[in-house]
């Protein structure tokens, strides 16, 4: 897998991504014009998510690391000030390491599904 280990993102697991349009939606008036960001707060870095994966795998991922890639209209670090959101009563419900066990959950039963 190409991997650039080190740009970092909030990571959002799509429930609570969800819920936050729901609370922005249900505050449109109160929130006219203004920038709301949806996330959790907390920023990771690529090589982060590969290792909680591979924990969560028990498996060793093949990688082949990239020293660097940028895009023209991108950032290495991304990260939501979600106060505004906060104080609507919003929180995440999901870590990034709970958000991605669900997840692999998900695909390991789909793929048992589709042996079968």
């Amino acid at each position: 897998m190409p991997l650039v280990e080190e740009p970092k993102h909030d990571w959002t697991y799509v429930d609570d991504f969800c819920e936050g349009v729901f609370a922005v939606a249900q505050n449109a008036d109160h929130l006219r014009g203004q920038v709301v960001n949806i996330g959790t707060g907390k920023q990771y870095s690529n090589s982060q998510v590969v290792a909680l994966l591979e924990q969560i795998a028990g498996k060793q991922l093949m990688r082949d690391v990239f020293a660097q890639y940028t895009r023209d209209y991108d950032s290495e670090y991304w990260v939501a000030n979600n106060k505004k959101l906060r104080n609507l009563g919003w929180k995440p419900n999901y870590t990034l390491l709970k958000g991605l066990k669900r997840v692999y959950s998900h695909e390991i039963q789909k793929l048992k599904e589709a042996s079968n």
